[in-house]
This record gives C-alpha cells, structure tokens and sequence, in this order.
C-alpha cells in the first residue's frame, strides 16, 4: 500500500529551483511493499533519502529502498 507521510519539510528540488514542501516518512513505519511517489523524503536516525519528482520508492521486505527511475 502507500506509506502516510508524518510531516513535512523544505527540500531543494532543481527542476522548480526552488526549496518545496516536501512528506516525510519514517523508515522505520514502512511495511512490505510500502509504495512512495516523489517528490518524498524517508528519513532514519542514520541517513535520509530524498526519492525525486518522477520516481516511485518502494520498501522491499527488509525494508531496502527501491527506488524506480
């Protein structure tokens, strides 16, 4: 299914040249199969993935980020 964002923040996104309010999802909150259509960000406690404008993430069963181009 598709993840809920829990929150949002201002990423730099340089197709709009422009900072743009941005979900964020917890990694730790996905589940199998978790979809997520950019532009997003998944943020843990050791690094931050920003999945861009046209891409689809996807949380695979041990939650490594697929992320198609």
């Amino acid at each position: 299914g598709t993840a809920q964002p829990r929150k949002t923040r201002a990423a730099y996104l340089p197709s709009a040249r422009a900072y743009i309010e941005t979900p964020v999802y917890a990694h730790d909150a996905l589940a199998a199969g978790a979809r997520i259509p950019g532009p997003a960000i998944v943020q843990c406690g050791e690094f931050s993935a920003l999945i861009g404008e046209g891409q689809t993430c996807t949380a695979d069963c041990w939650r490594n980020l697929i992320i198609d181009i």
